[in-house]
């Protein structure tokens, strides 16, 4: 389960460096801030809050940025906002599978794309756009 939650991790510091490129690519600053502190809860517990996390950003959060950002000539920024959107849609599953199979065998690895985000439990053959299809 540590892998898995690894994996997300990763590909929320890869959204978060990305958006914070993004916005200052478009003349904007990026504030630092404290995050809250967390109490971590059992792996069901965390799992749990996971997919709420996850299921609020790929139902309500990232579905609405898009279209604020157009009016705003941040069309830039779009593309960014649509890999977040898929990858919290990864995760949501990914944690629902997760919490689904607890106690089970899940995929022993997991592979997080260093561009967008995107979190994988097998790679692919191919890898789209690369000159060989091999990366």
């Amino acid at each position: 389960m540590g892998k898995l939650f690894r994996a997300a991790s990763a590909a929320e510091s890869i959204q978060r460096d990305t958006h914070r490129q993004t916005i200052i690519e478009l003349g904007g600053t990026v504030a630092s801030f404290q995050s809250e502190a967390v109490t971590p809860g059992s792996t069901a517990e965390n799992l749990q809050a996971a997919i709420t996390g996850e299921s609020h950003e790929r139902d309500t959060l990232y579905p609405e940025f898009p279209a604020l950002a157009k009016p705003e000539d941040s069309r830039p920024a779009i593309p960014t906002l649509n890999f977040a959107l898929q990858s919290e849609k990864q995760h949501a599953r990914l944690y629902q599978n997760a919490s689904d199979n607890f106690g089970k065998n899940l995929p022993a690895e997991y592979y997080v794309c260093q561009e967008c985000g995107k979190t994988l439990t097998d790679l692919p053959e191919k890898i789209p756009g690369s000159p060989d299809g091999t990366g």
